[in-house]
């Protein structure tokens, strides 16, 4: 017992002769600012995983659609923030007062997030060279080209990447819904006129087919 107290004696005497010193001041100081870079460095690579946005119970459908989609292997912090510092910390300050809403309980009712293009064309992601040069299958006979939906369209109208890709279909992470395309090719437009035209999407028939059909049992049914 004696060993010890003795070493808490001098422990003690030699806290107390350091604080007095400008050296051990400014020991104490840098070691408290180191302590508190490295708890905020682990907490901004904490906060930036997916996992931690699924701890929100209100979140989880959005992390389980994440689970199986193309992006299942981008942290959420790559899309939902800009590229460069200042837009990421501006993220993250947001993030804790989303925390705060979620701990006192007053959630909303309809979710709603931006991922801006500089998100999804920054380094390592989409390129905006490659998505021109592509051409997809948006489904069986219907053909897809990135470039004329780019480009600055009608009445200086542009879409943007969450213009056609978002979470309008439930359970499905930023797929494209075939209402979308309605809404713009269709909404206010003759048929088969201008945006509406058919081959702009469908392939054009490579020749004509003959269809035998007998009208007769239809005509007897009345």
């Amino acid at each position: 017992m004696f060993i010890i107290r003795d070493w808490r004696t001098v422990i003690r005497a030699g806290w107390k002769n350091l604080i007095r010193t400008r050296k051990g001041k400014t020991l104490i100081v840098a070691g408290i600012l180191i302590a508190i870079l490295v708890v905020s460095l682990v907490g901004f690579e904490v906060t930036s995983l997916p996992i931690f946005c699924s701890s929100c119970h209100n979140m989880k459908p959005y992390y389980e659609s994440w689970q199986v989609s193309s992006h299942n292997e981008v942290n959420c912090i790559k899309c939902h923030s800009d590229p460069g510092l200042v837009p990421y910390l501006k993220t993250k300050a947001n993030g804790l007062v989303e925390v705060a809403i979620y701990l006192s309980g007053n959630l909303p009712t309809n979710y709603q997030t931006e991922v801006s293009d500089e998100s999804c064309l920054r380094e390592g992601c989409h390129s905006q060279e490659r998505l021109k040069e592509e051409k997809l299958d948006f489904k069986k006979g219907i053909s897809f080209e990135h470039e004329t939906h780019l480009e600055t369209l009608r009445d200086d109208f542009r879409l943007r990447c969450t213009s056609c890709h978002s979470q309008i279909v439930q359970d499905e992470h930023i797929s494209v819904a075939s209402s979308t395309c309605f809404s713009c090719h269709f909404k206010g437009v003759e048929p088969n006129e201008g945006t509406a035209e058919c081959t702009l999407c469908h392939s054009a028939l490579a020749e004509m087919t003959e269809v035998k059909f007998n009208h007769e049992p239809i005509l007897k049914a009345g």
